[in-house]
């Protein structure tokens, strides 16, 4: 999951990842426009509306991998919360003695214990790169009139220095 915020509209992006025959399915289940403030309650909310949309229960919930928000990581843990409620106070009239025993109720039942909660290590890298950038803010000011001074100086000569665009460092 994910909340992305372009042109004054709030977009939540909700994804689900699963395994059929081998192969690593991923599916969008809902970009949900978000009406209300970004609180981890009002996101989880949202979160538990998609799935009932879908008919996939918090306890089939494995994992969540998120961005570095504080928000969204708030979420998450209300939704751990939420499974580990769920979990601990099944329903009698629960489904899972209805599927065919092929080792799904072995595999459902380790993996059970409550949803693990995983940042994504690309957003995690990428505010990594933009701190070091930030740092180096002022080294990169510095070098760009360097080079605009000897550009001038050197005029004429193939010997000049290229001066960088500020948009290709990110």
């Amino acid at each position: 999951m994910d909340v992305a915020t372009r042109q004054n509209r709030h977009i939540l992006g909700i994804n689900a990842q699963y395994i059929d025959g081998y192969k690593i399915i991923i599916y969008t289940l809902g970009m949900v426009e978000l009406r209300s403030r970004h609180t981890g309650e009002n996101l989880k909310q949202e979160i538990l509306n998609c799935l009932d949309q879908f008919k996939i229960e918090i306890r089939q919930i494995y994992s969540s991998t998120t961005d570095n928000g504080a928000n969204v990581i708030k979420t998450s843990k209300l939704l751990q919360i939420s499974q580990g409620q769920v979990q601990n106070n099944p329903n009698d009239d629960s489904d899972s003695n209805d599927v065919d025993d092929d080792g799904y109720d072995e595999v459902h039942n380790t993996l059970k214990s409550t949803m693990a909660v995983v940042r994504c290590a690309a957003h995690t890298l990428q505010l990594a790169a933009y701190d070091v950038i930030k740092t180096m803010q002022t080294n990169i000011e510095s070098c760009r009139k360097a080079v605009k001074s000897l550009r001038c100086i050197l005029r004429g000569t193939s010997n000049v220095p290229i001066l960088d665009n500020a948009t290709q460092l990110y």
